[in-house]
């Protein structure tokens, strides 16, 4: 249960970047279709074929928003949304690097103890 709530708010988070990104950029998506193309756009990414899934994911876009908005419109959202995604994932890790030399210390130290 608290995995699938876990993921459900995880998916809720990628549905409303999706959507209100969209919006944005002026692509006028409805939210079925945001719900419907959120995961395949991920999986998308997500296949090993080229960088942070750079190209993949604009394609699956193109493809599934075209209806919705024009195609710079949506090119632009697709190229945006792995680059917000990369920044807010630094800001959420900034915090952590405090700890890093310590982390880098015990791994070492680790390291030494099981030789």
């Amino acid at each position: 249960g608290i995995l699938i709530s876990m993921k459900s708010v995880y998916f809720a988070v990628f549905l409303a970047v999706y959507w209100f990104g969209c919006d944005a950029f002026g692509i006028n998506l409805p939210i079925s279709v945001a719900a419907a193309a959120a995961p395949l756009i991920i999986f998308a990414g997500a296949l090993p074929f080229t960088p942070a899934g750079l190209g993949t994911q604009q394609a699956a876009m193109l493809s599934f928003f075209a209806p919705y908005g024009d195609e710079a419109s949506i090119l632009a959202f697709g190229l945006m949304y792995p680059l917000t995604l990369v920044l807010m994932r630094a800001l959420l890790g900034l915090p952590y690097l405090k700890d890093l030399s310590k982390l880098t210390t015990a791994i070492a130290l680790n390291d030494r103890a099981a030789q």
